[in-house]
């Protein structure tokens, strides 16, 4: 399932950027990987990997 957080709530804190409401729940294992081209940061890609 994919889901996007709105753009009003894309920028957090570093100590919050697990706590986000749109990942809480259950229990989860979480990944955060860059997405980046060349030298350019344009993100990052937040992957839950509970089944």
């Amino acid at each position: 399932m994919v889901r996007s957080v709105p753009g009003a709530r894309q920028r957090v804190a570093k100590k919050d950027l697990f706590h986000l409401a749109e990942l809480s729940g259950s229990r989860s294992n979480l990944v955060c990987l860059p997405l980046f081209s060349n030298e350019m940061l344009y993100g990052l890609l937040i992957c839950d990997l509970t089944l």
